[in-house]
């Protein structure tokens, strides 16, 4: 799912690149929103109850992270990780308990799951939209450096044409 992801994210104009949860996610997500940067967590269902990446989810879930998105792909016909295994994603809601409050909502889509694979491109897609239009909305200015004015750029002069009235 990973390289499918960096492939729709690459159509889109973006570059991508991979970490594995870890415990450091919050420190990592913090420098992302102060880099302005947009973030999409892929979350194996079956991952997301397990150590070591239970933990950092979780206190993913506990905080405010405007600008990271949650995706929970899973595959329809798949009975093990698929949407008919109960057992699999009450254990994701376990996890996600405050982002699962708001999954799926069409007016804030930041955490989806399930993610069926015929959605997954679009919904993945609209959850760095909406990252990046809360960046755009609340990110850091950037400010230029102290100093001098950097010079200026050289200007090209568009041709000058005379028209002469013939007599």
């Amino acid at each position: 799912m990973v390289e499918r992801a960096k492939r729709v994210l690459s159509g889109e104009g973006h570059t991508a690149s991979v970490e594995a949860v870890s415990p450091q996610l919050i420190r990592k997500l913090n420098r992302a929103r102060h880099l302005n940067q947009a973030c999409v967590l892929l979350v194996d269902a079956w991952s997301a109850r397990e150590a070591p990446y239970r933990g950092p989810l979780v206190r993913y879930d506990e905080l405010y992270h405007p600008t990271a998105a949650v995706l929970v792909p899973c595959h329809e016909h798949d009975m093990e990780s698929g949407t008919h295994n109960a057992a699999l994603w009450k254990a994701v809601r376990e996890v996600f308990k405050r982002n699962w409050l708001r999954r799926n909502d069409p007016r804030a889509p930041v955490f989806w799951a399930p993610v069926d694979q015929h959605e997954f491109d679009d919904m993945l897609a609209r959850a760095v939209y909406v990252a990046q239009n809360r960046i755009a909305a609340n990110g850091h200015v950037r400010r230029l450096p102290p100093g001098a004015p950097p010079e200026s750029m050289p200007v090209c002069d568009p041709p000058i044409t005379t028209a002469q009235e013939t007599g």
